[in-house]
Formats: structure tokens, C-alpha cells, sequence
């Protein structure tokens, strides 16, 4: 492992101007939402399902089932614990453009970038088939999967055994049913305007400035907008690696997205067995959380042999 005594480090913040404006603005309105969705959990789901265990308790003490054990109730996930992930994947999209303009400036300026992350977000449209229109393909619509988790729950008996069930909003009563769509609605709204995939977000901006962008991920699909103006879920049938390091080391390709399944095994360096010697940088546009993964990912591009 290298000491890293020679490699340079900038902490950058995305500041002033219209994307830093735009970015907190639409931030603050997707935080509301996070905020509406834990205070219906709260004040709705919360009492029904304690009633609903408590009547549970009930039936299972007069059937001679032992009561009070912690294995045995209705158990319901709090959004509150999600929003790491969410907020994680919010920062991400909020920082496209701006991800965008570094990577222009570092070729400019003649070095050769890559872009690390760690969600590729591909998780948010799994309820999409191939070939089929992504009819909100927004940060919003991630967030109605939360909403919708709230309605979960699972039933614990006291033998262990384990059932899943999903609250029906007219089983809150009418102010609860009421409550629910106000904040469906709400969420959709407050993030609507924030484009679902940061990933084809990012190399759909650079390929319209005529750059060629490569992607190792683990995805196997992506969006892209087709003649009509819809966004449609694509096979991504190119997931060639080792092609792909060939590419960027001969600069075929302009920019390379990695996650961590790039982090490992992969020689990105201007070593002087390649025929593209520029600089590299890699741009962080997400950390990866554990810090072995981010060290390792940072080892692609800081390797023996290079010659910067």
C-alpha cells in the first residue's frame, strides 16, 4: 500500500452560483418530506399497530401463549432509520452538475478523470421491466417506497415464527386515510424535480459535451431518453471491465465511473506502460462508507509505475 505523501487532496464544497442555490433549495423540500413521512408514522401507524399488539397479546395470553416476551408483538421498521441511505442518495443527485463541470475542468486542464461512488441507485426502479417507460422517474417516487414501507409490519408469535402484513390507509380512520394521501402527495412534489439516477444523469450531460464514458458498477440496467421524451429502462449489455481498463488506459474513453466493485484488482494509474499517460484524478463524488472499500478505491489510480 502507498503512503499517499505525494498525492494531492482537495475537499471541495459546492458553493454559490446557480447549482449550490438550486441544490439547497431542492434539498430543504426533500427534507420536508423525510420529516412528513416520520411524523404520519408517528402520530398514525404507530397507534394502530400498538393497539392492533396489544389486542394480539390478548388473544395469544387466552389461548395460553406466554405474553410480555420480547418475541412476541407487531413490529414496524421506523423511516427514521432509512434516511442515512436516503439522504446519501439525495446528496449524490443534488451534486450532478456540479460532478459534471469538475470533470470537464480536469480534462481541460489535460488530466484524465475518474468518477468514485458508491449508490448507483439502481434499486429505485426495480418494478420497471426492460423496455418499459419509467413513468416518474424521479427522487420522489424513491420516496414513496419509503412512505409505502411505513405501512408495513411483521407479526413475532411467542414460537418464533414470523408473518408480513401491509396496513390499509382506511384502517387509520378517516383522518389517517386522509393524512396519508396529503402526504403522498407531499413527497411526490417535494422531490419531483430530482432525476432519479445520477448516474445517466451524469454521463448523459457528458456525452452531450462529446465525451465517452465508461461505467464499472454492478449495474445491469439504466435509463435513457428516448426520441418521444420518456425515460425507458435499457439493458446495460456493456459490462466488459477489463475492455473497459484498456479503453481508459489508451484514452478511448474520456472519464470512468467506478463503485466498489471496481475498487479491487483494476490498474488505472498513467503508468508507463500505458499508451495514455495523463495525470489521473478521481473525483469523489460519494464516499464510500467503509473506509477499506474508499482506500482500496483510491489505490486504482495511485499505483507503483506511475509516472505522475
Amino acid at each position: 500500500e502507498r503512503d499517499m505523501r505525494d498525492v494531492k487532496t482537495d475537499w471541495k464544497t459546492v458553493s454559490g452560483g446557480n447549482i449550490s442555490e438550486r441544490a439547497r433549495a431542492e434539498y430543504d423540500k426533500a427534507i420536508e418530506a423525510f420529516n412528513a413521512i416520520i411524523d404520519f408514522q408517528n402520530n398514525y401507524v404507530k397507534p394502530y399497530l400498538k393497539v392492533q399488539s396489544e389486542e394480539l397479546a390478548q388473544m395469544m395470553g387466552s389461548m395460553g401463549a406466554k405474553r410480555g416476551t420480547e418475541n412476541l408483538g407487531i413490529d414496524n421498521v421506523p423511516f427514521a432509520s432509512k434516511t442515512y441511505n436516503y439522504t446519501k442518495q439525495l446528496m449524490l443527485a443534488l451534486k450532478v452538475d456540479a460532478i459534471v463541470e469538475e470533470v470537464v475542468a480536469e480534462i481541460e486542464a489535460g488530466r484524465h478523470p475518474v468518477i468514485a461512488l458508491e449508490s448507483t441507485m439502481e434499486s429505485s426502479l426495480d418494478e420497471y421491466k426492460v423496455g418499459g417507460v419509467v413513468d416518474n422517474p424521479s427522487f420522489g417516487a424513491s420516496l414513496l417506497k419509503g412512505l409505502n414501507s411505513v405501512m408495513q409490519y411483521t407479526i413475532k408469535t411467542d414460537k418464533g415464527g414470523q408473518t408480513h402484513g401491509t396496513i390499509i390507509p382506511s384502517e387509520l380512520g378517516a383522518e389517517g386515510e386522509a393524512e396519508y394521501y396529503r402526504v403522498k402527495q407531499f413527497v411526490n412534489d417535494s422531490a419531483k424535480d430530482i432525476f432519479v439516477s445520477p448516474l445517466d444523469a451524469i454521463t448523459s450531460k457528458l456525452n452531450a459535451l462529446g465525451y465517452k464514458v465508461g461505467e464499472m458498477t454492478g449495474r445491469k440496467t439504466f435509463l435513457e431518453k428516448n426520441a418521444e421524451g420518456d425515460y425507458v429502462l435499457r439493458d446495460r449489455s456493456d459490462r466488459d471491465k477489463k475492455r473497459m481498463t484498456r479503453d481508459f488506459n489508451s484514452g478511448k474513453l474520456d472519464v470512468l465511473i467506478l463503485n466498489k466493485s471496481a475498487s479491487t484488482g483494476i490498474s488505472l494509474h498513467a503508468s508507463q506502460k500505458f499508451g495514455d499517460q495523463r495525470q489521473r484524478t478521481m473525483i469523489i463524488a460519494q464516499p464510500l462508507s467503509d473506509i477499506n472499500d474508499y482506500m482500496q478505491m483510491i489505490g486504482r489510480i495511485d499505483r507503483t509505475g506511475q509516472v505522475h
